[in-house]
């Protein structure tokens, strides 16, 4: 509960600490073995890694979306939550080269929403298969929530210096 509360916290600090702070205390709360936060560029057909955490070293930053587990099922399927407690019985251990790459096994996945779309998702991953329970269910899609929350307050942040920026190119040609 102490570390809920200095997650919850950081949230109003420092937006990519904040990011940090949910993506363990996430990761902690689901025993697994990493988590990632992921943004779509469906523009792009592209899947960004924004952040993760206990990541292995070489975990790609980005990657075509057809395939991926959290595309497919979050995006393409619409699902606001997937939980996959043995992946060798799916198509993703063909499909989505992280699961075949690092020998995944669960997923625990929610959808990361902005304004009604789905931007992105919250996966946590393990090498062993096991079930989820539905706390940390519940606790998936809570963090889930609070990304989207820290990625509309960087989105802010940025829109803003943009603002600044411009408001002083404009008062200095003035």
């Amino acid at each position: 509960l102490a570390g809920m509360a200095a997650m919850i916290a950081s949230i109003d600090g420092d937006s990519p600490h904040a990011l940090a702070e949910v993506l363990g205390f996430t990761l902690d709360c689901l025993e697994g073995q990493f988590a990632v936060y992921h943004r779509f560029d469906l523009e792009q057909g592209h899947i960004v890694t924004q952040q993760g955490c206990k990541l292995p070293e070489d975990f790609r930053e980005c990657s075509r979306l057809s395939g991926q587990i959290c595309y497919e099922e979050l995006v393409a399927a619409g699902r606001p939550r997937v939980v996959y407690p043995d992946l060798s019985r799916t198509v993703y251990m063909t499909s989505d080269p992280d699961v075949a790459r690092y020998h995944l096994r669960a997923y625990a996945g929610a959808s990361v929403r902005l304004h009604g779309q789905t931007i992105g998702s919250l996966a946590v991953y393990d090498h062993r298969p096991r079930e989820f329970d539905e706390i940390q269910c519940a606790v998936l899609d809570m963090a889930s929530q609070w990304v989207a929350c820290i990625t509309a307050r960087l989105s802010s942040e940025r829109q803003l210096v943009r603002k600044s920026a411009i408001d002083n190119v404009l008062s200095a040609v003035s």
